[in-house]
């Protein structure tokens, strides 16, 4: 090296040396290296980002496919209690219905056959406007009343009236 190649100002305007086209050079590469590791960190971290978000998506459409699952369950369950529904309620309108039938024929029995409710019912040929009793009927005989006795062990009394007066106070 010349004293020339130290001293700036005396070197010459021409950069057509070739130490410095060389040195020109290798400051691009380093800049083009650094450049292209930045470029490199950058594609990295995009595409961990978008492996994330695909594994993102993924759960979301398997989570997506289970809620439709569930829904379709729900909405079959939804319709089988409505049809359950639809069929209380019909059973509800024909009870109605009769019950409302019913009404009126009892209304119209009412209405047509009015009877004192006080009057026991007793057969035909018992009744006061029966003439004579038919061979078939059978003749009701009264029984007579027996005594309770108190040794039976069927035996109750009633109290506290069967009792002597000091037993029950």
């Amino acid at each position: 090296m010349s004293l020339i190649d130290h001293i700036p100002g005396l070197k010459g305007a021409g950069s057509h040396r070739a130490a410095d086209r060389i040195a020109e050079l290798e400051r691009l590469v380093d800049q083009l290296r650094d450049e292209n590791v930045k470029l490199l960190n950058r594609q990295a971290a995009a595409d961990d980002f978008f492996m994330i978000q695909d594994q993102y998506a993924t759960d979301l459409e398997a989570e997506l496919a289970q809620e439709k699952r569930a829904h379709a369950a729900t909405r079959a369950d939804l319709e089988v209690h409505n049809r359950w529904v639809a069929d209380l309620e019909g059973r509800l309108a024909d009870a109605e219905r009769r019950l409302d039938i019913s009404k009126l024929a009892e209304t119209a029995v009412e209405r047509t056959q009015e009877m004192p409710a006080i009057t026991p019912v007793v057969p035909l040929h018992q009744s006061p406007q029966a003439r004579s009793a038919p061979s078939w009927a059978k003749t009701v005989e009264a029984e007579p009343e027996v005594e309770p006795d108190e040794h039976d062990p069927d035996y109750a009394p009633n109290p506290p009236y069967d009792l002597p007066e000091g037993d029950w106070k």
